[in-house]
């Protein structure tokens, strides 16, 4: 993922990079191939694999925005001239880091309670993977502390 940024992958690409992701939650937990994964990585505070690639452009395009090197900022200009219409992920340097990283976790979130065709199922399946995600934090610091005390 650290240099997704610098790379053009297609629609059908991320696609498939995206079905592994999901692929690896199913089998983590237990889902059925036909189930969505969606409401269950917002509940662990995981995002998708489209919207991991935006939040990696985010922070790319900032670092290269304010970056100290002339030439590297101009060629940056260059390229968002270019493609300011054409990526959706660019509008974000005109906002605070805070707010461009809270507006990619929005979109996910926005993706999420729109993939869901009952909102009522949604938020159920949401509140079951916050607690999950509070059973398995707890548990990861209850293995850690007993492995720190052998």
């Amino acid at each position: 993922m650290y240099a997704m940024p610098a790379l053009c992958l297609t629609t059908r690409q991320t696609s498939e990079l995206n079905a592994c992701w999901n692929n690896v939650i199913r089998r983590l937990f237990g889902f059925n191939k036909w189930e969505s994964v969606s409401a269950m990585l917002l509940g662990l505070g995981r995002l998708n694999i489209n919207h991991l690639i935006m939040l990696r452009k985010v922070r790319f395009y900032r670092h290269l925005l304010h970056s100290c090197d002339i030439f590297l900022c101009n060629v940056f200009l260059v390229f968002f001239s270019d493609n300011f219409n054409n990526d959706c992920v660019l509008w974000t340097l005109f906002l605070p880091t805070s707010e461009a990283t809270e507006s990619v976790w929005k979109a996910f979130e926005n993706y999420v309670t729109d993939c869901c065709s009952f909102l009522a199922c949604c938020s159920v399946v949401y509140n079951l993977s916050v607690c999950l995600s509070y059973c398995l934090v707890w548990r990861i610091n209850v293995f850690t502390s007993l492995a720190s005390c052998d």
